[in-house]
């Protein structure tokens, strides 16, 4: 497939960026996973949405690549924290954009965590404790609930949970108000509407600020919005989906608007991005409304 990615587009590209960087809020993978490295905060977010104790934290990974084998799929994961004993593992997700694949996206991520935690030659028993947390701008199940577990039994009863070690929850913040823990709805109502209405979220929110106010905080964000459109050139050369699937949905979406704005038809960004042909379309109505 001849496809070729014009430097005109690359320009346009940051362009976009760089009118997105001072609108970005914490419900941003890129700036979530920077304010997370702080270990206080992450810890305190992690003991908020869990209702666990934690002692002490790993300095927390931004944006871990995990990848086991070269012909596999790998994963990277906004925020990947690991106790120092390596009992427990955690990994957040910011979700702004719902796919209607989350349940299977956790369950890779935890194979994932699991191969990525497991040393030749060790036991089963030593496989540590797993929670995979997904904050979802939107509904991922569409039932209306602001927090979904799913959970696992071995009896017809429901009476003797499956443990595995493994925890999964959703966070639906579009559903903020029907949560019921204080600490929490404050939390995702932050996330959602970008308004501090507690201690922690107003401490959130001036590191968000001061964050966007430092140079490198920005080259940063533009390196690795040229990273991921790298990686869609190269899809060019090692098969358009190898190339894809190591960038951002996100990404995916800002190179549609780009090129919907560089006047290429909804139907060829579609086999360029990789995204579905109506998504493109509704795409389209955004950056051009009278078409």
């Amino acid at each position: 497939m001849e496809f070729d990615l014009p430097e005109s587009m690359l320009e346009e590209l940051q362009k976009v960026w760089r009118q997105e960087w001072k609108k970005l809020t914490l419900a941003d993978d890129f700036i979530f996973s920077r304010i997370m490295q702080n270990p206080d905060v992450c810890k305190e977010v992690l003991e908020l949405l869990l209702k666990i104790r934690i002692s002490h934290i790993e300095f927390p990974a931004a944006q871990k690549v995990i990848q086991t084998l070269k012909a596999s799929k790998g994963v990277r994961m906004d925020v990947y924290v690991q106790e120092p004993d390596g009992q427990r593992v955690f990994d957040i997700e910011i979700q702004s954009v719902i796919t209607r694949e989350e349940a299977l996206r956790a369950r890779y991520y935890q194979g994932m965590l699991d191969l990525d935690n497991l040393l030749k030659g060790s036991d089963y028993v030593d496989l540590p404790q797993t929670y995979i947390i997904f904050l979802c701008m939107k509904d991922p199940f569409h039932l209306s609930l602001p927090i979904y577990e799913p959970r696992s039994y071995i009896d017809p009863d429901n009476r003797h949970p499956y443990d595995d070690k493994t925890r999964k929850i959703f966070y639906n913040v579009s559903r903020y108000q029907d949560v019921e823990d204080p600490g929490v709805k404050d939390f995702l109502r932050y996330l959602e509407n970008k308004t501090p209405t507690n201690d922690f979220t107003r401490r959130l929110d001036q590191m968000v600020e001061e964050l966007k106010t430092i140079e490198m905080g920005f080259s940063d964000y533009i390196a690795a919005r040229q990273k991921e459109f790298d990686w869609l050139r190269q899809g060019k050369e090692q098969g358009f989906e190898a190339g894809l699937q190591q960038g951002a949905y996100q990404t995916r979406l800002e190179t549609a608007r780009a090129f919907l704005a560089y006047g290429d038809a909804p139907e060829k960004v579609a086999l360029c991005t990789g995204l579905p042909v109506e998504t493109v379309r509704e795409l389209e109505r955004e950056v051009n409304p009278k078409s």
